[in-house]
């Protein structure tokens, strides 16, 4: 029984007790009452109240202690015992490396509730990597620059197994917007934004002296975040700059952003974590938890951390402090983990 759970069933008690009616005593000893009915609404609109103020605190956490997504994502991930490309939305995809420092497996955690699946790559992807799931679960998004399939994005929706391939030189970095209207891309010193219902695409240079190694869009997808060189660069949707974040390393393309989009996730030049307003406010740090690999993103307003080492690896949620730590998901995948992304359910602590 989980900490919120208990509080809830000790209060439900108290107010039983407090609402109980009192004995009844014989007729002729007292005056006509009223109706019991009209007797039980005091006691009754006390409780009713009493619940509906408990589950409103429940839902905003504000009752015991938060438990981010406990109801949607079980405490294991496992390898998939079976594979497709139609697996239908996903809450969570993990990628492992199975041979060389490039290819990877795909394993998904359905929607709804089913069985971990292996999402394979297509028989033309000999090399794939930079796995990225869309904010509503539905498409998976990954890069392949090796032989087959020269410098593409594939877009496979989970839904329906449909692959969509886009043309992308010289690609890093590849995330769509959360309406999927928008694919977005990193090369070596430019970023392009490609619709992808008409295949239009806008093309941007990059300033920074560095090259763009990642791509993330906010919650709301009206920004997009690149990373260039020690620096974070911020678009709106028609290719604009919009901000700059100096001497920050996103941590997990658009992961990095916290649900409510108001600051990133990364490193910063002197090290350690820390997240980083975009409007330029002064940064948070994050302590790192013991047996920390690297942070990978947030679930309600606490950070994620890959922690432990290859074939007992885990994802822990943690305050500030890096002490206050509970674990959100084991990963029994067997192998390294690649990357961690989630949908925008998970994200939220929904």
């Amino acid at each position: 029984m989980t900490l919120t759970e208990a509080r809830l069933r000790e209060l439900m008690r108290e107010v039983a007790d407090q609402a109980a009616p009192a004995v009844l005593l014989p007729r002729v000893a007292v005056p006509e009452p009223r109706p019991r009915w009209r007797q039980a609404l005091p006691a009754a609109g006390l409780v009713a109240a009493v619940v509906a103020a408990l589950v409103a605190a429940v839902l905003a956490g504000g009752v015991g202690d938060q438990q981010p997504a406990r109801s949607l994502l079980g405490p294991v991930v496992h390898r998939g015992v079976t594979t497709s490309t139609s697996p239908g939305d996903v809450l969570m995809a993990v990628s492992v490396l199975v041979g060389g420092d490039q290819a990877t497996a795909v394993h998904v955690v359905p929607a709804d509730g089913g069985q971990e699946v292996e999402v394979p790559p297509a028989d033309d992807m000999l090399l794939s990597g930079g796995h990225r799931l869309s904010r509503d679960g539905r498409y998976l998004v990954r890069l392949c620059t090796g032989l087959g399939c020269d410098a593409q994005v594939q877009v496979l929706d989970l839904r329906t197994g449909a692959d969509r391939r886009f043309e992308a030189p010289l690609v890093q970095s590849a995330e769509l917007s959360p309406d999927g209207e928008v694919l977005a891309w990193a090369a070596t010193g430019s970023l392009h934004l490609l619709r992808t219902a008409t295949g239009e695409q806008v093309e941007r240079e990059l300033s920074g002296g560095g090259p763009a190694t990642a791509v993330g869009w906010s919650p709301d997808g009206r920004t997009v975040a690149v990373q260039t060189g020690l620096d974070v660069a911020l678009f709106d949707r028609a290719g604009s700059e919009t901000g700059r974040l100096n001497g920050l390393t996103m941590t997990n393309g658009g992961m990095s952003w916290s649900p409510d989009g108001l600051s990133l996730l990364g490193s910063g030049t002197t090290g350690g974590t820390s997240s980083h307003p975009v409007d330029g406010g002064e940064a948070t740090a994050w302590a790192a938890p013991e047996g920390m690999v690297r942070s990978v993103g947030w679930a309600g307003g606490r950070v994620v951390w890959l922690v432990g080492k290859t074939g007992e690896q885990s994802l822990v949620l943690a305050d500030p402090s890096g002490r206050d730590l509970e674990t959100w998901v084991e990963l029994d995948v067997g192998q390294r983990v690649e990357s961690v992304v989630w949908s925008d359910a998970l994200s939220r602590g929904r």
